[in-house]
């Protein structure tokens, strides 16, 4: 068991996060803001701050282009997540979370530039080279235009062929081609599920895990927590209490504690322990990408995960 894992973290389509705090939003109306945080984000860049706060050690490959890329990258220069930059063209997408004193949260995601032919395969071979020195891989986010759709199961068969374990946080055909392709674990959220195969709960992960499989689905539902199915068995999580709030880098934060689980070899029930109490205190930052790790671990020991009957 590494004292000190390695997680390799790479989103397609990484973002400079700028949040606004504000007392409130009316539509329609001229707003001062008092209070700005930018910094590197996205789903992948999350993961890699929490899981450093956890005790690992993330790498993160960024593909990243203009002024916006060149912010991203000064920022995780700041940190002690390793950075790997694969340029593309155009400007790095941003996305702006504006957050109320009322914890109400509101999210304005840019799309992203468009890929050249040229990028992934150059990305594809970065990534080949990056698992070979990782304990465990995750692989999230959405896709920019022009990306092929295939990309997220071709990293993790190289992740299959290395016998690196990775987990992908997607959703659509990309990932129920993860999924084929042999993901060790998939976190998908209620509605994702529900979009893939009709159903909720326990019942959808046993639908999306499939009879042959043996991927671990752990699918969350904000603040009901989550349901986990594997062949180690069947659990419910949730928190002894529900956090308020800014919500946006809760899944991230989950994410980051169960790849951290992948690569200690820690019993999933544990993992999912820990992702709770992640979660939660993900939820009490103004930013996602940061957690207290203290506060982590105090919400994970008092986190309800019981073993239930999957049928």
């Amino acid at each position: 068991m590494p004292a000190e894992p390695r997680i390799l973290c790479f989103g397609p389509n990484p973002a400079l996060d700028i949040t606004y705090e504000t007392d409130g939003v009316e539509l329609g109306a001229s707003h001062r803001i008092e209070t700005v945080h930018t910094r590197a984000g996205g789903k992948a860049t999350n993961i890699a701050r929490i899981v450093q706060a956890l005790g690992g050690r993330a790498r993160l490959v960024a593909p990243i282009g203009g002024h916006a890329g060149d912010v991203f990258a000064e920022d995780i220069d700041d940190s002690d997540i390793g950075l790997r930059i694969v340029a593309v063209p155009g400007e790095t997408r941003r996305s702006i979370v504006v957050v109320e004193s009322s914890d109400r949260t509101t999210l304005f995601n840019e799309a992203g530039p468009a890929w050249s032919v040229t990028v992934w395969p150059h990305l594809l071979e970065v990534l080949t080279t990056e698992v070979k020195k990782a304990d465990a891989v995750a692989l999230t986010g959405s896709l920019p235009p022009g990306c092929p759709p295939e990309i997220l199961a071709e990293v993790v068969q190289v992740c299959v062929a290395r016998g690196v374990p990775v987990l992908v946080d997607a959703s659509g055909e990309a990932l129920t081609a993860a999924i084929t392709a042999g993901a060790t674990m998939v976190k998908p959220n209620r509605t994702e599920l529900k979009a893939l195969t009709d159903k909720e709960g326990v019942a959808g992960c046993l639908a999306l895990r499939g009879e042959d499989s043996d991927v671990t689905v752990v699918a969350s539902d904000g603040e009901a927590g989550l349901v986990a199915v594997s062949s180690e068995g069947t659990w419910r999580a949730r928190p002894a209490e529900p956090a308020q709030g800014n919500p946006t880098g809760a899944g991230e934060a989950l994410v980051a504690a169960l790849v951290m689980g992948l690569a200690t070899g820690k019993p999933l029930e544990e993992s999912l322990r820990l992702g709770i109490g992640s979660a939660g205190a993900a939820v009490l930052e103004p930013v996602a990408g940061r957690i207290d790790s203290e506060k982590a671990r105090t919400l994970s020991d008092v986190a309800v995960v019981e073993a239930i009957d999957p049928e």
